[in-house]
């Protein structure tokens, strides 16, 4: 079963659960969770995870994934672009991404 399959079902069993508040919660934490399309990514410097869905970015191919943020290229042109964290040279964009999710939270470290 897909995850947007148990979403659905989540859904429809919380609209006549005693619980349904917190089946809710799980149907939107799921929701969180799936690939959303890239034109609703946050933009203020949030680290996500992207998929490059076409052949465009600086040394990216169709269907490479990375954690990006958005931010200002200093090479080749100083535009705005999905960029990886800043390492080595820092050029490496996802021009061609189509979809991003937010990254899963740290693990717990005793």
């Amino acid at each position: 079963m897909s995850n947007k399959d148990l979403i659905k079902r989540i859904r429809s069993a919380a609209k006549n659960a005693p619980n349904r508040s917190f089946l809710f919660e799980i149907a939107e934490a799921l929701e969180a969770h799936e690939w959303q399309p890239i034109a609703t990514a946050p933009k203020e410097g949030t680290e996500i995870l992207v998929y490059n869905g076409t052949n465009e970015g600086f040394y990216k191919a169709k269907g490479d994934m990375g954690v990006v943020s958005w931010k200002k290229q200093s090479f080749p042109n100083g535009k705005m672009a999905w960029r990886t964290a800043d390492c080595c040279d820092g050029v490496a964009t996802y021009d061609g991404a189509t979809h991003w999710q937010p990254l899963p939270s740290a693990p717990e470290v005793e």
